[in-house]
């Protein structure tokens, strides 16, 4: 007997030792992909930064015709008050349809091959987290309806900037009005002798 208890002792250590080995192994592979997530997300979030930049990128309302035409018809229908101007807000619902069909357009146009990077690599987080999760992630619906809404409120930005110039433009004609009025009265005397 004495022998089988040393046996088992033995034994005992060895497991512990193999569960202990197996443990820090796991450990490992769950830092190593916890690190590549990190890196997926954070290009992620680069790649969307680079498509919502509104700083070094073209302007919304000049990039094509079709754009620009819908630009401008969302333009002449929003509400007059540019403080509701928020794709969140209230009272842009009625208009995020076409603020995303504008979205939409801008992203196929002008960043095609940024976006169908970023949708791979939201599938692939998608299913590493479905994994992890056992359950449907909604990782991807939630950084595509991001990205809605920073394209939306770069849109109505760019917006409200267009609305300054041209409420600062209609004072100084409003004020110039009677000026030039009176000098083509001038004019068309001077002319008339």
């Amino acid at each position: 007997m004495i022998c089988r208890t040393t046996q088992l002792s033995h034994q005992r250590p060895n497991i512990e030792v193999l569960l202990k080995k197996t443990l820090e192994a796991g450990k490992r592979v769950i830092v190593n992909e916890i690190v590549h997530q990190e890196e997926s997300l954070k290009e992620i979030t680069d790649l969307l930064r680079t498509i919502t930049a509104g700083n070094n990128a073209r302007r919304i309302q000049n990039a094509d015709k079709e754009i620009a035409t819908l630009y401008w018809d969302l333009y002449n229908v929003l509400p007059k008050d540019t403080t509701l101007w928020n794709y969140n807000g209230a009272a842009m619902q009625p208009y995020r349809e076409k603020i995303d069909e504008i979205t939409n357009l801008y992203i196929e146009h002008y960043h095609k091959d940024d976006f169908s990077n970023i949708i791979r690599k939201l599938d692939a987080v998608d299913s590493i987290y479905g994994e992890a999760y056992g359950k449907q992630s909604n990782y991807k619906d939630n950084k595509l309806q991001d990205l809605h809404v920073r394209f939306g409120n770069r849109i109505l930005k760019e917006m409200k900037a267009s609305s300054s110039i041209f409420k600062g433009a209609t004072t100084v004609l409003i004020t110039l009005l009677p000026k030039i009025v009176m000098l083509c009265e001038i004019c068309t005397l001077q002319f008339t002798f």
